[in-house]
């Protein structure tokens, strides 16, 4: 099952499609939500949270695939990691490298869950919506 899973999950990996996933999921939609919740735009919602459940999922995918196979780029290399970063931002950045894949699957998890409560709440709303009469 393992051997499909990583067939499947290799067949949709793309450098930029996991760019712009997470680009939409931790960008566009996350920073626009409290906006288009303020406007009262429940369609524009409905469909922003409907394209961040997909996008969360492929985050989920594509970083339990790549967590299957997961080996830490700087194991081993620690004194010559330590006098090559002299910057602290730099320790953040290494940081991040080490733990990618698990982050891409806590990342596709919470916005996963946000984004669908977002998209039920909406739903919900609209349906509340759809049998009044506005004059």
């Amino acid at each position: 099952m393992i051997v499909q899973f990583q067939a499947f999950a290799a067949a949709i990996y793309n450098g930029w499609a996991l760019f712009g996933c997470l680009a939409y999921t931790c960008g566009a939609y996350l920073f626009s939500l409290e906006k288009i919740v303020e406007k009262r735009m429940y369609r524009v919602l409905q469909v922003a949270s409907a394209i961040c459940v997909i996008t969360a999922a492929y985050l989920f995918l594509i970083g339990v695939y790549e967590a299957i196979d997961w080996v830490n780029p700087f194991a081993g290399k620690g004194d010559e990691l330590a006098n090559a970063v002299h910057n602290p931002r730099g320790w953040f950045i290494i940081a991040l490298i080490v733990v990618w894949p698990y982050l891409l699957v806590l990342i596709g998890l919470a916005m996963g869950f946000i984004a669908q409560r977002e998209l039920r709440s909406s739903t919900r709303v609209l349906k509340g919506h759809s049998g009044r009469v506005r004059l």
